[in-house]
């Protein structure tokens, strides 16, 4: 039975790129789902790939605002010294994964909190959250919400205890595969689950597998027919 149902455990995932031309080029509000750097799944929250693409496809001059999250203690430090108004210059990201490049940045203080808020969406609400030192760097129209702890992003008062109201914003990323549905559902004109890569990644074909039987499905997946049924996987394969 499992075998037979093999195609519906693949999650439907759309390209980052994609993700973030459909949301710039569409009307309303787009809800994107980071879900690869997912802390509620062990993830740090701190990997760059969204705001690459973001930056690669002029989100910042694209006269809509996206919206996006990460986590880089050190680059906060550095936004709180500066203060609300100035102008800095960041080396952000993969501080604390150390599985990527991080990203220099030129942007605007915008907002400085201490990253505590108390949630109120559904199946959350009245826990409150504790995010650290958070700053909002402007970077032409992109907002990127900089905090100090990874922490379950499930509650749209993520965005909104730092000024961010989600209807303002073309594009919004949240780094959750799966509950944010539940709270950022209701402010979406569509939402969208992005292959991206880290910890959390949906799409098996980014994960390193080393000690398992191959072929192994659905990584080695490259015609239906070169896999028979479940027999396939009795001999271990180089």
């Amino acid at each position: 039975m499992a075998w037979e149902a093999r195609e519906a455990f693949i999650p439907d995932l759309t390209p980052l790129e994609q993700a973030v031309r459909i949301g710039l080029a569409s009307e309303g509000t787009t809800i994107v789902g980071d879900t690869g750097d997912g802390p509620s799944g062990g993830a740090a929250g701190d990997n760059t790939s969204v705001l690459r693409a973001l930056l690669s496809a002029g989100a910042d001059k694209a006269g809509r605002l996206s919206y996006l999250a990460l986590v880089d203690p050190e680059a906060v430090a550095q936004a709180v010294a500066a203060g609300v108004g100035a102008n800095v210059t960041l080396r952000v990201g993969h501080k604390l994964s150390g599985d990527g490049e991080p990203v220099i940045i030129t942007g605007r203080v915008r907002v400085l909190t201490d990253g505590v808020f108390t949630q109120h969406d559904a199946g959350a609400q009245g826990i409150e959250a504790h995010f650290g030192p958070t700053a909002v760097i402007a970077i032409g129209d992109i907002r990127l919400a900089l905090r100090t702890l990874p922490s379950f992003e499930w509650d749209t008062g993520m965005y909104t205890s730092v000024g961010l109201p989600l209807r303002q914003a073309a594009l919004v990323f949240v780094k959750s595969s799966s509950h944010f549905r539940v709270a950022f559902g209701p402010h979406a004109d569509r939402i969208l689950a992005a292959d991206t890569p880290g910890a959390t990644a949906g799409n098996m074909r980014r994960l390193r597998f080393r000690n398992v039987t191959r072929p192994l499905y659905p990584v080695d997946l490259n015609d239906p027919g070169d896999f028979n049924g479940p027999g396939d996987f009795s001999e271990p394969h180089p």
